[in-house]
């Protein structure tokens, strides 16, 4: 999503080093934070009024700079230290991905104008069921969750259009699938005790599901009971390969 092309601020130990790659500081629009200081903030991002895209990165001891930024659309987060979301607004905020922990007030990031939350490599989540309460999301996707057991109840949330699922091995609970109004499933490397035969009943019950994608295992054991399932009911024209591009464009 970031590439080494964008205006990128670095805050050190003993100094920050900005590169906006030729802009003013009011031109940027997408703009890249890190950090290895402890005692960072974002008090710098009232130089930069007019991001609408912003990946911040590292140890900050407090992040509430974000909300003045009042244009922005897209925010990706990794923050390594225990600060606070709880004084974050951003409102207007479409799009959302969050790494490696949910810090405290996290869910006040999940407006009623969030469309797209990716949720990745995050250790210690193991309860999804607060994402019921983002009922106007469209899109989610849940990656690296090792803890995860469970989904969430995705017949409390109706408008969400695509699920990307990938790496949530120790999942056995998919049945809210079944009640959801998903129409484009990914399902990737999950749920590794469930039969092909039972992801493909859970898949029948969609009503919904228009397409199907995913690598159920490495060794492929499940692909033959899953695709005989959706072919005996006449859904096999449903699974569809597609990649990540062709996720974000959905």
């Amino acid at each position: 999503m970031f590439e080494i092309s964008n205006p990128t601020v670095k805050i050190g130990k003993k100094e920050t080093t900005v590169n906006l790659l030729g802009q003013n500081p009011k031109e940027v629009k997408d703009l890249c934070v890190y950090t290895d200081n402890k005692n960072a903030d974002l008090s710098l991002l009232t130089d930069y009024p007019n991001v609408e895209t912003l990946f911040i990165n590292g140890n900050f001891a407090n992040v509430d700079g974000i909300s003045e930024l009042k244009s922005l659309d897209r925010l990706t987060i990794k923050i390594t230290s225990d600060a606070e979301l709880t004084n974050v607004r951003i409102p207007k905020v479409k799009s959302l991905t969050v790494y490696d922990r949910l810090n405290k007030g996290f869910e006040g990031l999940l407006t009623e104008n969030l469309e797209y939350l990716a949720l990745e490599e995050m250790r210690k989540v193991s309860d999804l069921s607060f994402l019921e309460k983002v009922s106007g999301l469209r899109k989610l996707f849940l990656c690296s969750l090792p803890a995860v057991e469970s989904l969430p109840d995705f017949g409390k949330m109706p408008n969400l259009l695509g699920l990307k699922i990938y790496e949530l091995h120790k999942l056995n609970d998919i049945e809210s699938l079944a009640r959801s109004a998903i129409r484009y499933l990914d399902f990737t490397l999950a749920a590794d005790k469930l039969s092909g035969t039972k992801i493909a009943d859970v898949l029948l019950r969609m009503e919904r599901l228009e397409r199907f994608s995913g690598i159920l295992d490495r060794n492929g054991r499940r692909y033959d009971p899953l695709a005989n399932r959706l072919e005996k009911a006449g859904k096999s024209d449903i699974w569809v390969n597609y990649n990540m591009d062709d996720w974000l464009r959905l």
